[in-house]
């Protein structure tokens, strides 16, 4: 199992822009202590097994912009983690790199305190009944640490089994669409997801997500919405389930057992074929919904 608890302050016996995280290198399921250290050239990873350099071209950031979480590095292009939870990170990345700050966000000064308070009561409650406690535990953590690269292909692969021939193709129809997508992606520049929204021919009002930034849109939801701006709202909606992965967790929890082994293992298919029939299906949390708002 994935454990993400590290030192959460700089390694000062190495300097201030050296910090402790925990490396995830995309050949083990299982993460190791490191030492990462910011240069002008790159991350430079530093284990008792092995090291690494990542050039700030493949660096990229998918946690930490708010206040309590743990930074969370991605490399582009490799199923590869860096989990720090020092959020100075951030700061040190900014002064030594200062051509390349704009990518990396600090965390934004609203209290998390009640969100996380909320978020620990609905696992808790979810232990007791759904399996015990561990394995949703376990599914949640692997939820936030698990590539956005991974959650990429997950997604591709639940779409193509969910839609089947469904999907609408009439520009149209999907033209409008793919332009209200394209505001809103340019209005949030710094996301590590890359979306794309099929429109779907189903009557019911209903829109949904998959990992990856995979989004759902049924017909009936296009004909239901008044303005151009209420079904940007909508989207906009869906699309921050993803960014905050409800979407994955919410996955990983109904399928607890399931989405453990794939991570763990390799094999997801099960999993895909299991997420693909209840995709439209899954709830969020009242926690949730207001993150999304």
């Amino acid at each position: 199992m994935c454990s993400t608890s590290m030192s959460s302050s700089a390694d000062l016996q190495h300097g201030p822009q050296s910090f402790r995280g925990r490396w995830f290198d995309g050949q083990s399921p299982v993460g190791r202590d490191a030492r990462i250290e910011i240069t002008p050239s790159g991350m430079s990873i530093h284990s008792e097994t092995g090291d690494a350099l990542w050039p700030w071209i493949e660096v990229r950031q998918t946690r930490g912009a708010i206040r309590g979480e743990p930074v969370q590095f991605e490399r582009h292009g490799a199923a590869e983690t860096i989990v720090v939870q020092d959020p100075a990170i951030i700061e040190a990345v900014r002064g030594i790199v200062p051509e390349i700050s704009r990518h990396f966000r600090r965390p934004s000064q609203h209290a998390m305190g009640w969100r996380i308070a909320i978020g620990l009561v609905a696992v808790i409650a979810a232990s007791y009944i759904v399996y015990g406690w561990a394995v949703p535990e376990a599914a949640n953590q692997l939820a936030q640490t698990v590539p956005v690269a991974w959650e990429e292909q997950f997604g591709e692969a639940v779409m193509q089994s969910a839609l089947g021939g469904k999907v609408i193709e009439d520009d149209a129809i999907v033209g409008p669409v793919d332009l209200i997508v394209q505001q809103l992606r340019s209005a949030n520049a710094n996301s590590p997801y890359r979306y794309q929204v099929s429109v779907v021919d189903e009557p019911e009002v209903n829109a949904y997500a998959a990992p990856g930034g995979y989004i759902v849109l049924n017909r009936g939801l296009l004909a239901f919405a008044g303005s151009p701006d209420e079904l940007a709202s909508v989207i906009a909606h869906v699309i921050q389930h993803v960014e905050r992965r409800h979407v994955t967790r919410g996955i990983f929890q109904k399928f607890a057992l399931s989405a453990t082994l794939a991570i763990a293992f390799g094999g997801a298919e099960s999993l895909v074929g299991q997420a693909a029939q209840t995709l439209g299906e899954l709830s969020y949390s009242r926690a949730d919904e207001s993150e999304a708002d």
